[in-house]
């Protein structure tokens, strides 16, 4: 008898399940790739990173929902580098950062500086 479930189980095992298993395992493996790289990010900052301030230029959200507090939360920020040149960036914000900060205040910003590359 278990012989003829698992035989059943072998043929009946097509490509779509195949298919969808990689699928699956495709998703796993990108999703721990990307938390690695964050990772290694994050810490590459830590060691290696010029901290400056920059200035906010723009506060920006998008609405999820009918509750203030739902949606993401968004500043744009311009800084110089260590030689000078402008850069721009964005940066996800909490809700109350969000409410406290104004266009033109000063916001800190940690850069990894590159033979003058960023």
């Amino acid at each position: 008898m278990l012989a003829v479930i698992i035989a059943h189980a072998v043929t009946s095992f097509t490509l779509g399940n195949i298919g969808g298993i990689l699928f699956i395992l495709f998703f796993i493996v990108g999703a721990v790739y990307l938390v690695i790289r964050r990772g290694l990010e994050m810490r590459r900052l830590a060691t290696e990173g010029v901290e400056t301030t920059g200035t906010v230029v723009e506060k920006y959200r998008r609405h999820r929902g009918v509750s203030r507090r739902r949606g993401v939360r968004r500043i744009r920020y311009e800084y110089c580098d260590a030689s000078g040149q402008k850069h721009q960036g964005r940066a996800g914000v909490s809700w109350e950062y969000y409410e406290a900060v104004k266009v033109g205040d000063p916001v800190k910003v940690v850069y990894i500086y590159l033979n003058g590359l960023l």
